[in-house]
């Protein structure tokens, strides 16, 4: 865990009083606070860590006094060391909004310190600069101390204030007044019975934080099952091991709690409970009578009400089995109908069935026959074309015969005489080409002297070059 700076005062008492601005704080809103910070910061937890939250109410505009009405936890935790982060602004921001429309806004916050003493560190003025401003020149910031509650007989806590909000983290810090509202009922009483009963659960959230997730309730203490039910447990050892450090945390912290507000109302309650102990023995009196008397009227009523309710039980049960017996009557009935129904059905179908299937036998066997007859003319006809065929062909194999014969002897002729016509050409050719040899002797011995003209060109060219 980040180490907090502390303020230059350690001791609250060395702060001047604000002259105006006085906090009246509401029971429900104080009783939230509390609840707030032992759910986090409750000194039999392993890891206690400190909480943060913003307080919602109004001011008076005459006596410039401040009523906390309601408070809205929102984080607890390394977070609330460091000073508002962008998501803790947008959240004060959706609280404020969702407040101004019913009439209220945000007036100050409250946070919790481990040890830290009562005081502002360098942090915390930087969240006050946040809620102390122009729009909320007398925001506040509640600073619990847990170390600190119930020592004197002390809640642990107390308000501060910047004297100049204009100077910053500069301004001086003042304590500022406060009144806590009395308890004038029992609602005191239901709170820490509820926190008891709140200890005895699986998960035992003493109150949720902003935009928490909302876990499926668990499985809550059982009662003793009536006669002939199952009681259904569920195994988890390692859950139960794991619950088991806070429950004992969270019970010895509320003891701790519960002596502690005793201790703190102990004078202011004294004369009010002295009333109402008296009033309540006589009540007891007139009660305990009443319940006597209710106990015997309530003892004939069931009596009376076991018998009319085995009279009407008989009853109805008759009248159930008539009706159930006379219904199945019918249905035996009705059954037994349908039966028949369903054979005689079944055999017209059959029959219709039979008599379409032998129809359409027939049918195609007479199709089949004249097909018969047909195809029988057919290999009849065929047989006298291929009787007709057989001379067509054995003529057609003797003019396939001589013509063959005819076509051998016409290529051997002609072969003999591309032979004989072949070897003048060549004759032909030899003379020819003797000839053209002969008449380009001529050409070559030019060819010769043009070379030679040549080569003379190339050195009288090269005998130029030298002159120059």
């Amino acid at each position: 865990m980040a180490t907090k700076k502390r303020s230059e005062k350690e001791n609250p008492n060395e702060y001047d009083i604000a002259k105006n601005g006085k906090v009246f704080i509401k029971g429900i809103a104080f009783k939230k606070m509390i609840s707030h910070i032992l759910r986090f910061g409750n000194e039999e937890l392993e890891e206690p860590c400190e909480v943060l939250g913003v307080c919602i109410g109004s001011i008076n505009d005459e006596d410039k006094s401040i009523i906390l009405q309601e408070i809205i936890p929102i984080t607890h935790g390394d977070i609330v060391e460091l000073g508002f982060s962008e998501e803790i602004h947008e959240i004060i921001l959706k609280i404020n909004q969702d407040f101004l429309v019913k009439g209220k806004k945000i007036i100050g916050w409250y946070h919790s310190h481990i040890g830290y003493g009562l005081n502002l560190s360098s942090s915390d003025k930087k969240n006050q600069i946040y809620l102390q401003n122009d729009q909320n020149p007398f925001g506040f910031s509640i600073v619990f101390d847990t170390k600190l509650i119930g020592k004197e007989k002390s809640f642990g806590f107390e308000i501060f204030r910047f004297k100049n909000f204009s100077k910053g983290s500069e301004s001086e810090i003042v304590k500022v007044d406060y009144e806590l509202e009395k308890p004038n009922s029992l609602d005191y009483f239901k709170w820490i019975q509820e926190l008891i009963e709140i200890s005895q659960k699986k998960s035992p959230i003493i109150i949720g934080e902003y935009n928490e997730p909302i876990k499926p309730a668990m499985e809550e203490l059982q009662e003793i099952p009536l006669e002939g039910q199952e009681l259904v447990e569920e195994e988890n050892t390692e859950f139960y091991n794991q619950l088991n450090p806070i429950f004992s945390g969270f019970e010895e912290g509320t003891s701790k709690f519960n002596d502690l507000f005793i201790g703190v109302y102990k004078k202011q309650l004294r004369n009010w409970m002295w009333d109402l102990t008296q009033g309540s023995l006589k009540g007891t009196e007139i009660i305990r009578s009443t319940i006597h008397q209710m106990k015997s009227v309530i003892l004939k009523g069931l009596d009376n009400v076991q018998e009319y309710f085995e009279k009407s039980f008989n009853e109805i049960s008759d009248v159930f089995m008539k009706d159930v017996s006379e219904y199945i009557d019918r249905r035996v009935e009705n059954d037994v109908n349908l039966k028949k129904e369903i054979n005689s059905i079944f055999n017209q179908i059959s029959d219709n069935l039979k008599n379409n299937l032998e129809n359409n036998i027939n049918q195609i066997l007479n199709q089949l026959e004249k097909y018969e007859i047909s195809i029988e003319k057919k290999v009849s006809q065929i047989s006298k074309i291929n009787s007709e065929i057989d001379p067509l062909l054995n003529d057609t194999s003797s003019l396939i015969s001589t013509s063959f014969n005819k076509a051998n002897n016409l290529s051997e002729d002609l072969i003999k005489e591309i032979e004989l016509s072949g070897s003048r050409f060549q004759n032909k050719l030899k003379i020819e080409i003797d000839n053209l040899n002969l008449s380009s002797n001529p050409i070559k011995e030019k060819y010769k002297e043009i070379e030679n003209l040549i080569e003379r060109l190339q050195k009288l060219i090269s005998e130029f070059r030298q002159l120059k």
